[in-house]
């Protein structure tokens, strides 16, 4: 025992006040103290005691707190994992009835907790599909044991989702083939195949963007078509699409690429042309006629090659290593103009194959080409010998083609014979000549020494059918014989003797020329 007071006398009736100071034990509800007192009287030294007991309340100041931390392993959306967390009684009497609930999920607990005591438990989590983080709520509760007071504590965490933005994308050739520099319809697709909503995703290509902003959802594909105009003078068409999207989450862009190569239909087509010159053509000149080769199609051409038609074997007069849809080239054709016809027909033929597939292409072209003409005509003609007037005679001639072309319808006429031909109808080819030969009588009225003769020769051109003639005049003798007879009568009346009697006299040239100097 321990004293904890005293004094040497107490009167009788007296109090002495005194205080008494104990430490209070931890963890306790009430602190109790019992005194006993002691005392001799002064007379006859006999002993006299007490005692006293008292319970006295403690003041407890009962407390809890709980924390937890985000998981260490990545969280996954919809993948539950574990987290650590820890409730600690942070007062000073012991927590009884301790719980620590997530939602309405008993992590921990019922238990009891020692002040200062800590107890460690884990809680699961599940983030939401298509999150970016997931926020975890804990409550912890508890019962102090002398008070029964409640107390409680929370912890809120809020972790990071680890995403997987990602998606596909893929691009299709149009369904049916499309043709040189027509329209081409693609089609797409874009899926996201991640975990994650994809933010602002476009789709490019080299002339740009061609699809988007979209968002899309996990799981989500948008389909979409481009509309774009095939390449002039090309077998195939490539692209690269792009396309780039970020998550919702935030992060670096993500990219996708794909190409696609489309066959393109071609259409080879080549024509020629050939003109004539400008200048009128004459036999055996040499002049140029004006060529011009052009690729018609869609495509580029090569190998092509200009020949005379009807001659595929021969060395091409023109040839070139290829030729762009929509251009054309000029080339010379030179030639000889030939002689004794009426135009010059010049046909070529030009061969040529696409740069795709070396498919043939070829075209025709013909120019005719008129030429000019010189018909001319000759004639001459020799005379009887000389026969007297009303006698029939031959005579001879020769009819010649002076010109550089073919008369037709060469008819010769003779002035003494009528109107009929002593030569043709006939045909005469540029140089050709050809005898005649007729008859006629010499003219029963011809008094002098000769007599006129004329033969008139005539043609057509046979290409312009102009008519060109030409004639041989001649004086021809006659055979003649000298002749004169006279003759008189008396009158019709007798005459009287010693009258004038009158005769009537004649003279007639009995011959057949003329008589000059006639004299009776």
């Amino acid at each position: 025992q321990q004293t904890v007071h005293s004094i040497p006398t107490l009167a009788v009736g007296a109090t002495s006040t005194f205080t008494v100071s104990v430490s209070v034990p931890q963890n306790v509800c009430e602190q109790s103290l019992s005194l006993t007192a002691s005392a001799a009287d002064q007379c006859g030294g006999r002993g006299v005691t007490d005692s006293a007991s008292v319970t006295c309340s403690v003041t407890s100041n009962p407390g809890i707190v709980v924390t937890h931390a985000c998981p260490t392993s990545p969280v996954l959306p919809g993948q539950a994992i574990s987290f650590p967390g820890t409730v600690r009684n942070s007062g000073d009497v012991t927590l009884t009835s301790v719980r620590v609930t997530q939602g309405e999920t008993v992590v921990y607990g019922p238990a009891s907790l020692e002040p200062g005591q800590t107890a460690t438990f884990q809680g699961t989590l599940v983030a939401e599909a298509d999150s970016c983080s997931v926020t975890t709520v804990l409550s912890a509760s508890g019962i102090a044991r002398c008070t029964e007071q409640a107390v409680t504590s929370s912890s809120t965490q809020t972790c990071p989702v680890t995403t997987q933005p990602s998606f596909a994308l893929s691009m299709q050739c149009p369904e049916a083939p499309v043709t040189i520099g027509g329209t081409a319809i693609f089609s797409g697709s874009v899926s996201n195949n991640g975990n994650v909503t994809l933010q602002g995703l476009v789709v490019s290509n080299a002339g740009g963007q061609v699809y988007g902003p979209v968002d899309l959802a996990p799981g989500q594909t948008s389909n979409f078509t481009v509309t774009t105009t095939a390449p002039a003078g090309a077998c195939s068409f490539s692209n690269t699409w792009t396309a780039s999207a970020v998550g919702q989450c935030g992060g670096e862009p993500i990219t996708r690429s794909v190409n696609t190569t489309c066959p393109l239909i071609s259409d080879p087509k080549v024509a020629i042309a050939l003109s004539c010159p400008t200048e009128v053509l004459t036999p055996g000149q040499t002049v140029i006629l004006g060529g011009t080769v052009s690729n018609t199609g869609n495509i580029t051409l090569k190998n092509i090659a200009v020949r005379r038609t009807g001659s595929p074997g021969e060395t091409p007069i023109y040839t070139l290593e290829s030729l762009a849809p929509g251009a054309a080239m000029n080339f010379p054709v030179e030639l000889t103009v030939p002689s004794n016809v009426c135009s010059m027909t010049t046909s070529l033929t030009v061969t040529a194959q696409d740069t795709c597939e070396s498919r043939a292409a070829s075209a025709n072209a013909s120019a005719t080409c008129p030429i000019s003409s010189s018909p001319a005509i000759t004639v001459s003609h020799e005379c009887a010998p000389a026969a007297p007037p009303g006698v029939s005679v031959g005579f001879s001639g020769v009819v010649r083609n002076a010109g550089n072309i073919t008369l037709t319808n060469v008819v010769v006429r003779h002035s003494l014979t009528g109107t009929t031909p002593v030569f043709g109808p006939a045909s005469l080819e540029p140089g050709q000549s050809a005898n005649f030969t007729g008859t006629y009588v010499v003219p029963s009225e011809a008094t002098a020494c000769t007599y006129p003769t004329m033969v008139v020769a005539s043609g057509n051109d046979k290409c312009t059918g102009q008519v060109v003639a030409d004639e041989s005049s001649a004086e021809c003798s006659i055979q003649y014989v000298g002749g004169i007879e006279v003759a008189m009568v008396c009158p019709p009346e007798p005459v009287a003797h010693g009258g004038v009697i009158t005769y009537r006299a004649t003279v007639r040239n009995v011959g057949n020329v003329q008589l000059q100097n006639v004299v009776v």
